[in-house]
């Protein structure tokens, strides 16, 4: 290795006289062109003007790629040009010329790697290597080849940036853009498989937040894409003064201080954004944007708490269905609140008499299989849902009004069949109360509901033992004079 270096030394001074030698700026260029050595012809570049001149020998750099990556690295270099034509009018010379350096110098290789590492970077020799196990997916792969040039943009002098925020983070910010990018300006462009807008490393989260929240607030000053790019190939000062709006960077991020300083911008979040996906702080700040007057962000981050200061401590059989399903929704895309749904849940329960619950046993139940959609719930919590159910039935029997019967009748269908409780009798109780329910709700939602449709949906919810199959005959009398009754309108 050492008698390798020596003589690759002894060969640049070999270079740099016969150079010397040479007269006239384009026979310089043709001769250094012709050399095989890309170390050599990137150290004489910066004594070459013309913008021709150093075009050539940064055209003549040479670089090997794996063959199975061959069409995705064309792809990612064809969309890392387009967001840069995106981003610039015109696009800044010093920058465009990195980028061509970049691409026409990098190896990229799949070879063996540790079990957990997707990628390695190495700035100094200018290879990115690919875990040869990651050959399957090709949407993975045009992530791994745009997070290893984002590095290689980044530490071009062949320093590593130690700032794991920054490197990690940015590298992952661009490749969501670039690819949103490409998908923006292409919507029906075929490129042999599905091209997903959050395909970067989900490794870090927690790390990525901070920086992602940063980064939409300067999205809202139109500045964000042109601030990624000064950090990958211009100056990282000027990056850092406006990404901390010319403050020095503090350890700590204050979730509680950044929402205060940024309210404006934070006021009314887009949840489309690609800062939004895999952020845990900007769901926080959606949050407390719809809860007036309290403070969720200097507390522990807490369901059954939010929920009640967002419906401002309504009970569960007052809160509004497609409310709840948004406020959940919201939480459920942060990992900084303890989801105990099934505490709010219970706890609600408990706190509303048996009136209450016979009067709004349509909405609690609406409600119930809303949370039930987001997560598993015990016995006991389906034992008193079944509860609720008997009040819904038995309040049909006696009106057969119900104004949302075909939204229910929707959740009903789509959430039975997920409801997994280990006690079979409570198992088998619970899908007979919603069959029957199913079948009392068509009967109000279809006007054309016969006798026959009826008798073929009680025997497909008879195969299980039931109360229903007791009451088989009671029930299919009932059925048909109601339906008689309904004919004679």
């Amino acid at each position: 290795m050492l008698d390798t270096k020596k003589e690759e030394i002894v060969e640049r001074n070999n270079v740099k006289r016969e150079i010397e030698a040479i007269d006239g700026e384009k026979n310089k260029v043709s001769y250094l062109a012709n050399q095989k050595d890309n170390e050599a012809k990137l150290e004489f570049l910066k004594n070459f003007t013309e913008k021709e001149s150093r075009a050539k020998i940064i055209n003549s750099l040479e670089h090997k790629v794996s063959p199975d990556l061959f069409k995705i690295v064309y792809l990612a270099q064809r969309m890392i040009k387009e967001f840069l034509r995106s981003t610039y009018i015109n696009i800044p010379d010093d920058k465009s010329e990195i980028v061509e350096i970049i691409f026409n110098s990098t190896n990229i290789i799949f070879n063996k790697l540790s079990e957990n590492e997707n990628l390695e970077v190495d700035n100094k020799n200018k290879i990115i290597t690919i875990s040869e196990k990651r050959k399957t997916s090709q949407n993975k792969l045009l992530a791994y080849v745009l997070h290893g040039y984002a590095h290689c943009f980044s530490n071009r002098e062949g320093k590593e940036n130690n700032c794991k925020l920054f490197e990690e983070g940015n590298a992952n910010i661009f490749v969501d853009l670039v690819i949103s990018n490409y998908i923006k300006n292409h919507p029906y462009e075929n490129v042999g498989f599905h091209l997903d807008r959050n395909s970067s490393n989900d490794k870090f989260i927690e790390e990525d937040s901070e920086l992602r929240t940063r980064m939409y607030v300067l999205e809202k000053l139109k500045m964000d894409k042109k601030m990624i790019l000064e950090y990958l190939l211009g100056d990282k000062e000027k990056y850092l003064k406006n990404i901390f709006n010319g403050e020095q960077r503090r350890e700590e991020f204050n979730i509680k201080e950044f929402y205060d300083k940024n309210k404006f911008a934070l006021k009314d979040i887009d949840k489309e954004s690609i800062y939004y996906s895999k952020n845990a702080i900007l769901p926080l700040y959606i949050l407390q944007n719809n809860i007036v007057n309290q403070d969720i962000l200097d507390k522990e981050y807490n369901a059954t708490e939010i929920i009640k200061k967002y419906f401002s401590y309504q009970r569960i059989n007052k809160i509004n269905t497609n409310k709840l399903n948004e406020i959940i929704s919201i939480m459920m895309d942060t990992n900084k609140i303890k989801m105990n749904l099934e505490d709010f849940i219970n706890d609600e329960l408990k706190s509303l008499t048996e009136m209450e619950k016979r009067m709004s046993s349509a909405n609690i139940l609406e409600n119930i299989l809303t949370i039930l959609n987001y997560q598993k719930l015990s016995d006991e919590t389906i034992r008193q849902m079944g509860i609720i159910i008997q009040y819904l039935i038995n309040d049909l029997e006696r009106t057969e009004k119900l104004e949302n019967g075909n939204e229910l009748l929707q959740k009903i269908n789509k959430l039975s069949g997920k409801i997994s409780i280990d006690d079979k009798s409570l198992q088998e109780e619970i899908n007979d109360n919603l069959s029957y329910l199913e079948i009392k709700l068509e009967m109000i939602s279809k006007d054309n509901l016969t006798p026959e449709v009826f008798f073929n949906r009680l025997k497909n919810c008879l195969k299980f033992a039931s109360k229903i199959e007791r009451n088989e005959e009671l029930i299919a009398y009932q059925t048909i004079k109601d339906e008689l009754n309904l004919s004679k309108k």
